[in-house]
């Protein structure tokens, strides 16, 4: 579990308002890091896959559901039933499968592990297992890396959700979550509460 000192910390490091790190977290994994069973979050994405995985097309006819080679979400499980998926991959093709997953609470792309300054996509995994303020960190250095910083600031909901989900974020209303989300925690962590982390 994250404290609220450790929020504020990377807030302040960010320079960018407390509740629009809580937005982002919330419209990417509802704000938690673990599952229930205690399995870190995940979600498996076939397309990337089919990408990253040694005789992808081979595997693709055998494991319709695993390997494909465009972006669909009619495949996920989600939950706990999401590493039904990532353990059949991981056994055809470890580092592509964790490559192909993104983790935590923030949702980071295996495959991201270098802007992290991971030199192995397994580095990082390991990194997020051991709790949700790795997780905290590991995001901060994405949106670092990401040039996203002053979209989160500025709280420019589209510029941020393209460069962090992909050109493809309006499928999913990642702006609008990500907007409505705000709102709600800026109730929460008013910024003139908590002026230490607000961008100058």
């Amino acid at each position: 579990m994250i404290t609220l000192e450790q929020y504020i910390e990377i807030a302040t490091f960010l320079k960018v308002e407390l509740a629009a790190l809580k937005a982002v977290e919330e419209v990417e994994s509802t704000g938690e890091g673990f599952l229930e069973s205690g399995k870190i979050k995940i979600l498996f994405e076939g397309h990337r896959f089919f990408r990253y995985a040694k005789n992808a097309k081979e595997i693709a006819k055998k494991y319709p559901k695993i390997c494909y080679p465009k972006w669909t979400k009619q495949f996920y499980y989600g939950g706990d039933r999401e590493y039904l998926r990532f353990n059949v991959a991981f056994g055809l093709d470890a580092e592509a499968a964790m490559k192909s997953t993104s983790w935590g609470a923030f949702q980071i792309m295996g495959d991201e592990f270098w802007r992290l300054g991971f030199e192995t996509v397994g580095q990082m995994v390991d990194s997020f297992k051991k709790g949700e303020y790795e997780q905290l960190q590991g995001f901060a250095k994405f949106v670092v890396s990401k040039n996203l910083v002053k979209a989160l600031q500025q709280k420019q909901w589209a510029v941020f959700a393209r460069g962090y989900n992909g050109s493809n974020f309006k499928q999913n209303q990642y702006d609008t979550k990500l907007q409505k989300a705000y709102e709600k925690y800026a109730k929460i962590f008013p910024p003139d509460k908590y002026p230490i982390a607000v961008a100058a």
